[in-house]
C-alpha cells in the first residue's frame, strides 16, 4: 500500500460515505496595498463561478512557512501561519506534539482488512513522515482552540466555517484581515478518488479524494486567489475557477482564527 500511503504527499481526499459511488466531486489590521478597493463577487457565467477583476493586488502580510520538514502537514503548516499571523508564539514542531490528534493511518489488520482512523476526530499517521495521509476541518478546529485556551489568547476565536461561500469567506474574512484556512487540492487539481478504508471505531467505509490539500488565503489578485501554499510558496496565485472547483470538490471546508474584540 506504500502508493496509497504517499498519496498524501501529494493530498488526499474529504471523506466521502459510501463504497457503491466514489464520485463526489462535486495584525492586527489589514494589510492591504489598496483597502479601499470592494471585495470581488462570484458570479454565475453560463453555470460556470467567475470573478469579476480588482484593479490591483491585495494581501494579507501574514507570515509564510513551508512544510518542507512535514511532507503531509499541510494542516499544521497552514495552522501555525493562521496562529502567527495573530501573534501566538507557537512552532509547527509544537503544534504537532501538543495539539494535534494523531490517529492510526489506513492500513491491513491481521484479518486483512484496509482500516484506519477517522480523519475528522485524528491525523492519520504522522505529518512529519510520507506515510501520513491528512486530516479534516474539525481535526484543526479542536486544535487551534486548544492552542488559544493554553495560549489564555481570549481575544482571539476559532470557527469552522464548512460549507460558506469563497465571496463569503472573502468578504466577511480575508478583506477584513483574516486569513482563512481552506483545504483544496495541490495545484487545484481536480479531485478523484484514491483510496477506500474502514473507520476503526465506526466500521463505516470511506472514500479519499486525490489530492487533498491545505493552504492559507491571504488576498486577491486580478482574477485570482493568492495562497500562502505550504509546498508552492507565499502568495501563490490560482486561478478563481481552478479554487472554486477544487474547494467545492473538497467538501467547502474552512477554519478560521479571528479577532474577538476581547482582552
Amino acid at each position: 500500500m506504500r502508493d496509497q500511503r504517499r498519496h498524501r504527499r501529494r493530498g488526499k481526499a474529504w471523506m466521502v460515505l459510501a463504497a457503491a459511488a466514489c464520485c463526489a466531486l462535486g495584525a492586527a489590521a489589514l494589510v492591504l496595498l489598496l483597502p479601499t478597493v470592494t471585495a470581488q463577487r462570484l458570479i454565475q457565467d453560463g453555470g460556470n463561478p467567475t470573478l469579476t477583476a480588482v484593479s490591483s493586488r491585495q494581501a494579507l502580510d501574514a507570515p509564510y512557512l513551508s512544510q518542507e520538514d512535514y511532507p503531509t502537514g499541510c494542516e499544521s503548516v497552514s495552522a501555525v501561519m493562521a496562529l502567527q499571523y495573530w501573534g501566538v508564539d507557537l512552532t509547527v514542531e509544537e503544534f504537532i506534539d501538543g495539539y494535534l490528534p494523531l490517529g492510526d493511518a489506513p492500513h491491513t489488520d491481521s484479518a486483512g482488512h484496509f482500516v484506519g482512523c477517522d480523519p475528522r476526530k485524528a491525523f492519520p499517521g504522522d505529518p512529519r513522515k510520507e506515510t501520513g495521509w491528512g486530516c479534516y476541518s474539525p481535526v484543526i478546529e479542536k486544535a487551534l482552540v486548544q492552542v488559544l485556551s493554553d495560549q489564555q489568547r481570549h481575544d482571539l476565536a476559532v470557527a469552522r466555517v464548512d460549507g460558506a461561500s469563497l465571496e463569503e469567506l472573502y468578504d466577511k474574512y480575508v478583506s477584513q484581515g483574516t486569513p482563512v484556512l481552506l483545504w483544496v487540492t495541490i495545484g487545484m487539481e481536480t479531485p478523484r478518488v484514491s483510496a477506500l478504508f474502514t473507520l476503526e471505531d465506526s466500521g463505516e467505509t470511506f472514500a479519499w479524494l486525490y489530492p487533498l490539500h491545505c493552504v492559507l488565503w491571504v488576498g486577491m489578485e486580478g482574477d485570482g486567489f493568492l495562497f500562502h501554499d505550504p509546498l508552492a510558496g507565499p502568495t501563490a496565485r490560482y486561478a478563481a475557477q481552478e479554487v472554486s472547483a477544487a474547494y467545492d470538490g473538497l467538501g467547502r471546508q474552512a477554519v478560521v482564527v479571528a479577532a474577538t474584540g476581547g482582552d
